[in-house]
């Protein structure tokens, strides 16, 4: 239904966005000499045209879906970026830095595209039609055409920042994140947060804002908007500022996206504990393993803890010479040394550690290493160490020989 009644109002526009290292724009090349063709157009996203009666206007927003969209049916986070002409390849490139280093899940990226001589306007005498915009034209055609989930970010620069934030004051909840860069300084429009915030939300809501330490004129600004949030804080809401020493007024914006679009998912990434106090802290393994349920259930992902955190907890307990936590962390995932991601060195220490307190575990750990690694001389080494700890000189002497025979293959 949503879909036939966009149909009058939205055409379809299929952009080619063009990148070269996934940012810049590649043509198609001929040479003269060969005549052939190299080079493909790697295309990104679409182009809408949605025309706006409030509005008078046809306003254009650009949308990229996550590489994964087309082969699954669960339902991904949007992120709204306003001036998004400016940051839509920024936040595409920054989701697939992010996937590819577990810092956050795949999600949509929106671009709501404004015009230079009317962007002013927009942003000040005109944002009650902005906003109804935003609500009723663009979040409803991306939420009746495309699987989202409640996650929803907003991000907004300088005046588009100021109006960022009197979303957040007004109407909190159209976005339950929102990334605010170097907001206006009010003397355009409205001082940062001036209607003040609810005394509590319904749902969940996060603040990042971020400026630059060469942006002395808002200084005032930022101490009133840490004073509106930090003194009487809302239920159910988290703010985090952060300074840029490097950036200026017009690069904000990039490390703001960055670094909100990072705290935002702060719970997706990997936990990664150095210690065995980190570990009690955190509550043990069932404060874990309940973390990476709540997890799985935010982002419709799997529950299982992830090798990185089990690698976390097996160095900190070995490290720390505790046996007993680390047999019981060995016993809660009994899957690990057969199929997790390591390098070959910790599965050596690993299963050394045994040798010196359950030698039989030790044994099964280098076999199952040795079918999982049969190139790697060293646990041929450490299962023989292993067999001489109980005597049996035997066995000992034979995968000693294997380790010195594969090694000296690999020598040449």
């Amino acid at each position: 239904m949503q879909k036939l009644l966009f149909k009058s109002i939205i055409k379809i526009t299929f952009s080619m966005l063009v990148l070269l290292n996934s940012l810049t724009v590649l043509a198609q090349t001929t040479f003269k000499d060969t005549g052939k063709s190299i080079g493909i157009d790697n295309i990104v996203g679409q182009t809408f045209s949605i025309q706006s009666k409030v509005l008078n206007d046809t306003r254009k927003i650009k949308i990229y879906l996550p590489e994964s969209y087309q082969e699954t049916t669960k339902v991904y986070p949007v992120i709204y970026l306003l001036d998004g002409q400016h940051y839509f390849l920024t936040a595409v490139g920054f989701q697939q830095k992010f996937i590819h280093n577990q810092q956050s899940p795949e999600f949509i990226v929106v671009a709501i595209e404004s015009k230079r001589t009317k962007r002013r306007t927009l942003l000040g005498d005109k944002s009650a039609q902005f906003l109804y915009f935003i609500e009723n034209d663009v979040l409803k055609f991306v939420e009746g055409n495309y699987r989202t989930s409640t996650d929803k970010l907003l991000f907004g620069w300088e005046m588009a920042g100021g109006f960022t934030l009197h979303i957040l004051a007004t109407r909190p909840d159209l976005f339950s994140g929102y990334l605010v860069a170097s907001m206006s300084d009010g003397r355009t429009i409205r001082p940062p947060l001036s209607e003040g915030l609810p005394k509590d939300f319904k749902n969940k809501k996060e603040l990042f804002v971020g400026l630059s330490k060469n942006e002395p004129w808002l200084d005032e600004y930022l101490t009133s908007i840490k004073n509106s949030v930090k003194i009487n804080p809302p239920k159910n809401f988290s703010s985090h500022f952060q300074l840029f020493e490097h950036e200026d007024h017009w690069s904000t914006g990039y490390r703001t996206i960055h670094h909100g679009i990072q705290q935002y998912f702060s719970d997706f990434k990997p936990l990664s504990f150095k210690s065995v106090d980190q570990i009690a802290k955190f509550g043990g393994l069932t404060a874990i393993k309940a973390h990476y349920l709540k997890r799985a259930q935010r982002y419709d992902i799997a529950s299982q803890v992830d090798d990185e955190t089990v690698w976390s907890l097996l160095t900190s307990t070995l490290k720390a010479d505790e046996f007993t936590q680390f047999n019981l962390f060995v016993e809660a995932f009994p899957l690990y040394f057969s199929q997790a991601n390591f390098h070959p060195i910790w599965g050596e220490r690993f299963g050394r550690f045994y040798i010196k307190n359950n030698n039989k575990m030790a044994i099964e750990i280098f076999k199952t290493l040795i079918n999982r690694f049969p190139d790697k001389p060293q646990f041929y080494k450490a299962l023989g160490d292993a067999y001489l700890d109980q005597k049996n000189e035997v066995k000992a002497q034979y995968f000693h020989q294997r380790a010195n025979d594969i090694l000296q293959q690999q020598l040449g």
